[in-house]
């Protein structure tokens, strides 16, 4: 790998070539025979032949301008666009012309011609492969300009009259079409994968949310709650289209919470491409592991398959030199395979071997394993996610030159305002937040302009205190996190203290309409012992007149034993 380097005294031996950019007329031999090819007269039209001709000065112009405005820099190693950047570009021009019928690279968009449909391709391819490689806003701005030059330069005669329909960022992707599908729901017909322009951002937004719906729906585990707003839509057909490109292997670079594996698993699913799994927490466990893979794809029956790996998954610093080493040459030098395992695979590919292969005059077990090799390059594709915050991030990139210049890269810069409003709107919706749609929307308006804020915040520390404070998406949404637990503890806080208020208040409803009843019924005796009252002091009085009428005749009587005792 980079870091082995060969000793002086061996060095001395040998001579020293520098291999530099091939002029104007050595790019037109390479590719100017490949577009001639795939673009041939019999057919597509003269003209757009000879257009689909002409891509090639333009991209060369185009790097040789970009070459002298973006320049390396320490944070910007990178910057270094030669001969892999402008082969991707075609590569991804030969793949629409490769996989569609002839006379087809036209839009279904009015007002288009192949012509201009073929310059809008080729527009972006290159930002594609030169685009994505840039870091910072600014610099992706300047290489707008540039490309909006040259296309103007070049191909004035031919582009739209509306200056905003060719400046529009056009997006490609290979699948806008739907499978065939019976009465039962059941697919009956794969849809094509026929990479083509789509209709509108919407349209593609709609579809990529159809599509992450049916990576759920076969999930049991791992489902995936994504909101994909634009930003997040542009990088899944980014990282798409990567892996639909024979031996595409994607770098993806962003820091913590960007959402860079979910994608990578979303595209690999639309790619209907499987997740290879492998141990990475060893030298040993790795390459046990990358072994049976191997011997997977290399079988008759096989499938494209991803193999999607995080740095933070990666314990040993070996296995970025094995990445590094399969990466170049297709093999790894530390998975060493005995001469009767090599003899075994050749004998189980050769019936294969026979029938494929574009060269069958040699037949040696040397060369029937060596497009063997090349047959497990073109079905493994390999997702790196690393995070350009690590202090050995550089140091990679000197270390295993073959990751950085054999992926393609995707960048995922930090989100804007409008993403992160749409984040945090399908997020706080999920908290189920009681107030009116106009206060919900000033709410995550709010959330997204606080991120801002405190990104404004750390990039004045950085400048006054030369320290760097990362404030990352993965923040943003614990910050949401946060706030939905926060506002759910209160929430429910708030309910269980309003439902001992309202029980309290039926308690005491309950205790008046029983006091009211009481009350009733105490009226009710009330009149009762009235009456009874009344009655007795009706009686009281009738005894008193009875008492009266016997105390005198008590008296007659008393009269009566007097004068009886007085005859005596």
């Amino acid at each position: 790998a980079g870091w082995r380097d060969i000793p002086n005294r061996l060095k001395r031996y040998y001579f020293s070539f520098t291999m530099v950019m091939p002029t104007q007329q050595g790019l037109e031999a390479v590719f100017g025979m490949l577009m001639k090819s795939q673009f041939s007269e019999s057919n597509y039209e003269t003209a757009t032949v000879k257009t689909a001709c002409s891509l090639i000065e333009a991209t060369s112009t185009l790097r040789n301008k970009i070459t002298k405005n973006l320049l390396p820099s320490p944070q910007k190693f990178h910057y270094h666009f030669s001969m892999r950047e402008i082969a991707k570009v075609f590569q991804g021009i030969l793949e629409v012309s490769s996989n569609t019928a002839a006379k087809t690279i036209q839009t279904s968009k009015e007002g288009i011609n192949s012509n201009q449909y073929l310059i809008l391709l080729w527009r972006h391819e290159c930002m594609r492969s030169f685009h994505d490689k840039l870091v910072s806003h600014e610099d992706r701005q300047i290489f707008m300009e540039t490309l909006d030059s040259v296309t103007l330069e070049k191909f004035k005669e031919i582009l739209p009259e509306d200056e905003a329909v060719w400046k529009q960022e056009w997006l490609f992707c290979n699948f806008l079409r739907k499978s065939k599908k019976n009465p039962a729901g059941e697919i009956v017909e794969q849809a094509p994968m026929i990479y083509e322009a789509a209709e509108s951002n919407d349209s593609l937004q709609k579809l990529c949310a159809e599509k992450l719906e049916e990576y759920n729906s076969l999930q049991q585990k791992k489902v995936m709650d994504l909101v994909l707003f634009e930003e997040a839509v542009k990088n899944l057909l980014k990282i798409s289209r990567i892996l639909q490109l024979q031996r595409g292997s994607a770098l993806l670079i962003g820091i913590g919470g960007s959402g860079k594996q979910s994608l990578a698993r979303l595209a690999a699913f639309i790619q209907r491409q499987e997740l290879g799994l492998i141990k990475t927490d060893t030298d040993e466990n790795f390459l046990n592991s990358i072994k049976d893979l191997c011997d997977i794809l290399g079988a008759p029956e096989r499938k494209q398959t991803t193999l999607i790996i995080s740095e933070g998954d990666i314990k040993q610093e070996s296995i970025y030199e094995h990445i590094n080493s399969f990466l170049a040459t297709g093999e790894i030098t530390d998975l060493k395979r005995s001469p009767i395992e090599k003899d075994r695979l050749v004998g189980n590919i050769k019936e294969l071997y026979l029938k494929e292969a574009p060269t069958k005059e040699d037949i040696s077990s040397r060369a029937i394993y060596q497009w063997l090799v090349g047959r497990i390059r073109d079905a493994l594709h390999i997702v790196l996610s690393v995070s350009p915050a690590s202090y050995k991030f550089t140091e990679k990139h000197r270390l295993f030159p073959a990751i950085f210049s054999t992926c393609q890269y995707v960048w995922f810069l930090p989100w804007s305002e409008e993403a992160l409003v749409n984040v945090a709107r399908g997020l706080v919706t999920s908290y189920n937040v009681d107030c009116p749609p106009e206060v919900t929307e000033k709410l995550v308006k709010h959330l997204g302009h606080t991120h801002i804020s405190i990104q404004e915040v750390c990039e004045n520390y950085l400048q006054r205190m030369k320290r760097r404070v990362y404030i990352t998406p993965r923040t943003f949404l614990m910050f949401i996190h946060c706030f939905g637990q926060e506002y759910t503890r209160r929430r429910t806080s708030q309910q269980e203290n309003e439902g001992k208020i309202k029980l309290g208040i039926e308690k005491m409803d309950e205790a008046s309409v029983g006091l009211d009843k009481i009350k009733q019924d105490i009226s009710k005796e009330t009149a009762k012992f009235t009456e009874l009252k009344d009655k007795v002091d009706k009686k009281m009085v009738e005894l008193g007149e009875c008492q009266s009428v016997t105390t005198k005749e008590n008296e007659k009587v008393e009269k009566k034993l007097d004068e009886v005792k007085k005859t005596r």
